[in-house]
């Protein structure tokens, strides 16, 4: 269910508002405009000068217990539906693409 991208940047956010969407959790890179995911409990964006904790956070996904998993999921879902709830990440995401 996780999605997990450590990708240096991103200059669109469709992939992770149809996962969020979805109510997939993500384990991104910090260097994306979408942080302070874990307090949202809609995923993480860890630095990508630390690869040991992103491994530790894939390992806290695959054990994670059905009902923890659950409210991040909800949490992925919330931040999604806000996103697309909301002209102003989309306004933004549109001047990033179109000049």
């Amino acid at each position: 269910m996780p999605c997990s991208c450590p990708a240096r940047a991103r200059t669109s956010a469709t992939p992770w508002w149809k996962r969020w969407q979805r109510g997939f959790p993500l384990v991104i890179s910090d260097r994306t405009p979408w942080k302070g995911l874990e307090r949202q409990n809609a995923g993480w964006d860890i630095p990508l000068e630390d690869p040991a904790r992103f491994t530790r956070t894939i390992q806290l996904l695959v054990h994670m217990e059905e009902q923890a998993l659950r409210a991040t999921a909800s949490g992925a879902f919330a931040l999604g539906k806000r996103y697309l709830d909301d002209p102003a990440p989309v306004q933004r995401t549109l001047e990033l693409l179109v000049p």
